[in-house]
């Protein structure tokens, strides 16, 4: 049985870092998920334009990477880099969120595709949904979405917002 990383120790990590991203650090992004049901495949199975389904508003800590800028025959383009870390109850529990690759995220006036979803930070390095014995130690704390600056011409989000408010009002 192991000492630290009971169910109250994590407990206690899930309210202070709660508190810490909630109150203090205080930074909220929009994550935007690409709505299935609205999005028209071709023979191939391809979709040109995404639709997506409109924002849900989640607090997380944000990494940028340094901006790199490219020279392409069309002008100057910048190719950025950012890290998304939310906390993984706060996901599940508050915002019944399961962030993907291809999910998009609204911050500082930019938006940012999902490229990796890494989700493996244990507590004591044990998840307790996989433990092979009966003890109730560790936890799966976080999620880390690495992600790149998307352009916006390419996204189709403002008229998603459009095409569910219509929805509504036909119920």
């Amino acid at each position: 049985m192991a000492l630290f990383g009971s169910s109250k120790d994590v407990d206690l990590f899930n309210s202070l870092n709660k508190e810490l991203i909630n109150n203090i650090i205080d930074t909220n992004v929009d994550v935007y998920k690409v709505s299935v049901s609205d999005n028209n495949d071709n023979l191939y199975g391809e979709n040109i334009e995404k639709v997506y389904n409109p924002a849900i508003r989640i607090a997380c800590l944000v990494e940028f990477q340094d901006p790199v800028y490219v020279d392409a025959e069309y002008g100057t383009d910048i190719d950025q880099e950012a890290n998304f870390s939310f906390l993984r109850d706060t996901l599940k529990n508050t915002a019944e969120l399961v962030l993907e690759v291809g999910d998009i995220i609204d911050h500082d006036g930019s938006y940012w595709e999902v490229d990796k979803v890494i989700d493996n930070q244990y507590i004591v390095g044990k998840n307790p949904e996989a433990a092979k014995n009966d003890d109730n130690f560790g936890s799966n704390f976080s999620v880390i979405c690495n992600a790149h600056r998307a352009r916006t011409s390419k996204l189709n989000i403002e008229k998603s917002v459009k095409t569910f408010i219509k929805k509504l009002k036909n119920i």
